[in-house]
């Protein structure tokens, strides 16, 4: 027995798309003439391309989507690419259900919380639950197996084709979220410049003006080539002072003039004091006098 899980795959858990609050939704079912799929099932069956049992068997499918979007800017567009050679309306169930069943297989889903293949079901049956008991040739396959009936192909064709207009309003509601996600951000980043700039205007308000600064530099550098000066002149005086302390001290004896005169003295032979007893006679004036010329 083959399950829904291995036909469809297993799809995502994926949180729930809450859309856009609709303000203007009365403006656009005014604007578009298609806007509702009230109006579009109407004009399905007075068209004779659906039934009243189909319209309720795809309300039943599509119940999570209408809720999520009462109108649809879409369907127009739709209706446009149906209109265009080649393309028909089975050609749109055809390459829809095939991007729904690839997604599916993937664990993906193209409208964020949306159960397609809780939706599908609704046009399956067993061979058991067919109520018009279509012959179908199941090639050998257990009776299980499900399929679409003649009696739902209608609905079913449908169902990928106004899929088909969700997916594209879905699209439409991000893109629109993501363009005011954007602007917010710009606003933001705007709001941070004009805050930048205040704050670089008040720091240069704060700070004393360039010319005071350079007033200010300006003083000090004077300060510093007086002080300078006055360094100079001191030092200037000191070197007088010390000029005229030489030429005051011309007359005294420089120091090799001393030692000469000391070597001379030491060649001159000592003078023989008298013979005296030092432990009973005082050291005489004269004995100080040679002492010192020994020295």
């Amino acid at each position: 027995m083959s399950s829904k899980n291995e036909k469809f795959g297993r799809m995502a858990e994926v949180v729930p798309f809450k859309p856009r609050p609709k303000k203007q939704d009365m403006e656009t079912r005014a604007r578009i003439p298609h806007s509702d799929l009230d109006s579009y099932f109407e004009n399905m069956i007075r068209l004779k391309l659906l039934s009243r049992d189909d319209v309720n068997l795809l309300e039943k499918a599509l119940a999570p989507l209408l809720a999520i979007f009462p109108f649809l800017e879409t369907i127009e567009t739709v209706r446009e690419e149906i209109a265009q050679e080649g393309v028909t309306k089975d050609f749109i169930r055809s390459e829809e259900r095939c991007n729904w069943l690839s997604a599916g297989s993937k664990g993906e889903s193209f409208i964020a919380g949306f159960d397609f293949e809780k939706a599908y079901d609704h046009f399956l049956v067993t061979s058991e639950e067919d109520e018009n008991r279509t012959v179908v040739f199941l090639g050998g396959k257990n009776s299980a197996q499900k399929y679409v009936p003649p009696s739902r192909a209608d609905a079913e064709t449908f169902f990928f084709v106004i899929l088909r207009m969700f997916r594209y309003q879905f699209n439409i509601e991000m893109k629109r979220d993501i363009d005011e996600l954007n602007e917010k951000i710009a606003e933001l980043e705007e709001i941070e410049e004009r805050e930048r700039k205040l704050r670089d205007e008040e720091d240069e308000a704060s700070a004393p003006p360039l010319s005071e600064l350079a007033k200010e530099a300006e003083a000090q550098e004077k300060i510093k080539t007086t002080m300078d000066d006055v360094r100079l002149v001191e030092l200037m005086a000191k070197m007088g002072d010390l000029a005229e302390d030489k030429d005051d001290d011309d007359d005294i004896p420089s120091l090799s003039e001393l030692t000469a005169e000391k070597s001379v003295k030491k060649q001159i032979k000592p003078l023989e004091p008298p013979n005296m007893d030092p432990r009973t006679e005082p050291i005489s004036l004269w004995q100080k006098i040679l002492a010192w010329l020994n020295s």
